[in-house]
């Protein structure tokens, strides 16, 4: 156990200096089958910091039932976001190199997807959907779709349903 009955305002309480090329500076084992509770616990200070990584971090969960990194909130959220991913304009920010993407709000008021340019876009597309020839590459399966300003189809179109109030002007381009 390492405690400080007085008030620690400088610099660092416990310190390791691990002073190797092959890294491995801090081991947190357990040696039997853990059923309840963490293995390693953070208390923070809500509002602050409670863990700082500088470096490239690897979760591996080690289990067939996933569960690599879940995070929560406690109280009930006001304002900011519970998740933000700061990156460089230009890069790749997050990338989702295999496996599903599930977005639920679990909410009446919808958002579960907001896609924004904070910069006047000058080129390119803001949302690019890749998918293969001959496959369904965007399905909306119940809600309706709503496109607010101008659009371009390139390719056949098929309307299936109630197309009464449909309005097709072909252009002569």
């Amino acid at each position: 156990e390492i405690s400080n009955s007085t008030q620690y305002t400088s610099d660092f309480l416990a310190k390791i200096t691990a002073n190797s090329v092959n890294g491995k500076g801090l081991l947190i084992n357990n040696d039997q089958t853990q059923t309840t509770d963490e293995l390693v616990r953070i208390d923070g200070t809500a509002g602050k910091t409670a863990l700082s990584i500088t470096g490239n971090t690897n979760l591996n969960p080690n289990s067939v039932s996933g569960g690599a990194l879940t995070i929560g909130n406690d109280q009930t959220q006001t304002s900011g976001e519970l998740v933000l991913i700061n990156g460089t304009p230009g890069q790749t920010t997050l990338s989702v190199g295999g496996g599903k993407t599930n977005l639920n709000p679990n909410s009446a008021a919808g958002g579960a997807l907001t896609i924004g340019n904070d910069q006047t876009q000058t080129s390119g597309d803001l949302v690019r959907i890749e998918g293969t020839n001959g496959q369904t590459a965007l399905k909306i399966s119940d809600g309706n779709l709503e496109i607010v300003r101008n659009g371009t189809i390139e390719g056949t179109l098929d309307v299936y349903g109630d197309a009464t109030a449909t309005q097709f002007i072909t252009s002569s381009d």
